[in-house]
């Protein structure tokens, strides 16, 4: 079964967790979120949300799938959640087209 996203869609979220969340950039991270998501659901980039940095892949019954950035509890700190709320709506923008 196909990937319900492109690969161009999936380039365009993994620059956003580069530029606004801190993954790394370099080919070897890059080509492994390439090759693994969505299809493995949840993918651990970590960046500047520490271990818990995961970008995540629902299915909607009878709606689009949706992608959305979490991160541990713990760890929580307003300007952290400011970043995955900018990073959330930037990634919303980039599957269905509209913020």
């Amino acid at each position: 079964m196909a990937d319900p996203i492109t690969d161009e869609q999936k380039n365009a979220i993994y620059d956003v967790l580069v530029r606004a969340l801190g993954a790394l950039g370099d080919d070897y991270h890059r080509e492994n979120f390439m090759s693994h998501w969505p299809a493995c659901k949840e993918f651990r980039f970590q960046g500047i949300l520490g271990f818990g940095g995961k970008i995540h892949w629902r299915p909607s019954w009878g709606r689009p799938h949706y992608a959305y950035v979490s991160y541990y509890p713990e760890n929580r700190q307003e300007s952290l959640d400011a970043a995955v709320a900018e990073a959330n709506k930037t990634i919303a923008t980039i599957i269905r087209g509209t913020p």
